[in-house]
């Protein structure tokens, strides 16, 4: 890892912990420290990329106030039960593999479940 990757990885980690702060910051004292986290993390991403602050500055309120990158989900309507050993033929290819895994966490098995690359 380089030492620019190093910095804007570290600038990330703080983002992270300032945008969680503001996020829930009850009085103007920590709202004022974790806005001043938020400036050195934007600070170490200008000197990581070389970009002036000037061009980073317009993210403060988008990219750097938010706490993690956007989560997505994703869900399936079905109009019929069916038991884990018989799917129906007609399911989406994407439900086919996530539907076991709903059941294998409905089995009391809490581990995460990533989607797999498509593959193409």
């Amino acid at each position: 890892m380089t030492s620019a990757e190093r910095i804007a990885l570290w600038a990330d980690r703080l983002c992270d912990i300032s945008a969680m702060g503001l996020l829930f910051s009850k009085n103007i004292h920590d709202e004022t420290g974790f806005r001043n986290v938020q400036t050195i993390a934007m600070e170490m991403y200008a000197l990581a990329t070389g970009e002036p602050m000037e061009q980073i500055e317009p993210l403060r309120a988008t990219v750097f106030s938010r706490p993690t990158p956007p989560s997505v989900g994703d869900a399936a309507v079905i109009d019929k039960w069916f038991s884990e050993d018989e799917l129906p033929d007609d399911l989406d290819p994407g439900h086919r593999t996530r539907i076991p895994e709903a059941f294998r966490v409905w089995h009391g098995d809490s581990r995460v479940f990533f989607d797999r690359p498509a593959t193409t």
